[in-house]
């Protein structure tokens, strides 16, 4: 999971730490973006270009405690196939670890008001992410993972190609997308 560097918040003569969640799998290989159905941010890998290193960094935890510090957090890049030809993803809030595949989360792109139907189509699934201007970028399904192909583009391939936002800049709150539906009290 992707943690926000820890951070001392003071009220009223009273500090805590501010630690929200953000989580990660730790696949890996292949150009490509791994579309979990986690509820926050991904991780960028080296299939995408970093276009800003925003001025904060997390802390990512994984697999049998596997830690990843100080991160930093970037908008970035990425060339992918749609039903209407190339494009260029655009990928807002990851932490930046560099290496093999992005992994992306499902939550922080329906956020941004488009739709992922990430389950294979041997079960019933589409393999389809829908942007909110309507193109449609496929899904692979590997070894169970959905997955998007995709590689960094050139400065050409960005001035040319059309840009798809996939995820939104500013600040991103995983918390936005919490809701309860059960209380469990075992």
């Amino acid at each position: 999971m992707v943690l926000p560097r820890r951070r001392t918040v003071t009220r009223q003569n009273e500090q805590s730490c501010v630690r929200p969640i953000m989580q990660s799998n730790g696949a890996s290989g292949g150009p490509y973006l791994t579309v979990e159905p986690m509820p926050n941010g991904g991780t960028l890998g080296n299939d995408a270009m970093v276009m800003f290193r925003q001025n904060k960094s997390v802390d990512v935890n994984g697999i049998d405690n596997h830690e990843l510090f100080s991160l930093p957090v970037v908008d970035a890049t990425a060339k992918a196939l749609t039903d209407k030809g190339e494009v260029i993803l655009i990928l807002c809030n990851y932490a930046y670890h560099g290496v093999n595949r992005t992994l992306h989360s499902s939550g922080q792109i329906e956020y941004c008001q488009n739709k992922v139907h990430n389950g294979s189509v041997k079960a019933g699934g589409r393999q389809v992410t829908v942007t909110r201007d309507g193109q449609c970028v496929h899904i692979n399904v590997i070894w169970g993972l959905p997955c998007v192909q995709m590689e960094p583009n050139t400065v050409e391939e960005f001035d040319k190609l059309p840009h798809v936002v996939l995820t939104q800049g500013g600040d991103w709150d995983p918390t936005a997308l919490d809701h309860v539906l059960t209380d469990c009290k075992n």
